[in-house]
């Protein structure tokens, strides 16, 4: 069971890395041949022609949302699970109702237009559309424009990013179901012990296991570097080695796979 914000937002970005369609209606269904007519049968928008086509094209192992459906699932547990009728998640479960995306914003505590104090795993509002902020800027939401799926995007209200569409958001709030800690907080955090993380980080490669690698996994995960359907999961396995690769060579960095003081200074964007 999801309790922290953080939690939740890294469990939103490993659903970037799994092959998702914008299906409304949908949260985490497999778009098996039934699920597919089920979505097409009852709700209009489904049956638009472009929107249809790109349904009935889609494979099983695809997993259908809409902006407050994905969040919906990922709160009842998703887990990417191809032969669950919900992608793993068990409906309505761990106290959080099947409401819309207005109803959910009226469900948050210390809602508002300040997008200056954002914590990671924040519920992102505005009208008729909704999603989560991870951090760094970054928000993880469901929606057919760009590239129809769950994708990140910039939060807009704090500035552009680089190779990343950009959505302005009208409000924030924090889900009541999560704990929440400040994201300044936890960058300062970072940049006291920045010495010592990057030490303990360093010389990271293929085939290492553990906390450490989850973490260096969350850093590549938050900067838009897919490591797999897995997403953090504390094995450095292909998909991470060549999220660290890819990143080396967009950084000028050697391009070797390995993690060592100067890979993980440009992730911490820091120097040592």
């Amino acid at each position: 069971m999801i309790k922290t914000g953080i939690e939740f937002a890294n469990a939103c970005q490993k659903a970037v890395s799994l092959p998702t369609l914008y299906v409304l209606g949908a949260f985490g269904w497999p778009m098996t041949d039934t699920n597919k007519n089920r979505a097409i049968n009852t709700y209009g928008f489904n049956r638009n022609t472009a929107r249809m086509e790109k349904i009935k094209a889609s494979t099983k192992n695809t997993f259908g949302f809409d902006c407050i459906c994905f969040i919906k699932a990922i709160l009842w547990g998703f887990s990417g699970d191809t032969g669950k009728e919900y992608g793993g998640g068990v409906y309505q479960s761990n106290g959080v109702p099947d409401i819309g995306e207005k109803a959910m914003l009226g469900r948050c505590k210390e809602v508002s237009a300040d997008f200056s104090k954002l914590c990671v795993g924040e519920f992102l509002w505005t009208e008729g559309h909704c999603g989560v902020y991870v951090g760094n800027g970054l928000a993880v939401e469901c929606t057919y424009k760009w590239k129809d799926g769950v994708q990140y995007t910039a939060v807009a209200n704090m500035g552009t990013k680089s190779g990343y569409n950009c959505r302005k958001w009208e409000k924030h709030g924090k889900l009541p179901w999560l704990t929440y800690e400040p994201e300044q907080q936890s960058k300062q955090e970072t940049d006291n012990s920045k010495a010592d993380y990057t030490l303990d980080m360093a010389y990271l490669h293929k085939g290492n296991k553990g906390d450490t690698v989850k973490s260096l996994q969350i850093l590549l995960i938050g900067r838009g570097y897919s490591c797999g359907s897995l997403g953090a999961d504390g094995d450095f396995g292909t998909a991470t080695d060549t999220a660290v690769r890819t990143f080396q060579k967009a950084k000028g960095l050697k391009v070797d796979g390995v993690v060592g003081k100067d890979t993980m200074s440009k992730l911490l964007g820091v120097t040592v």
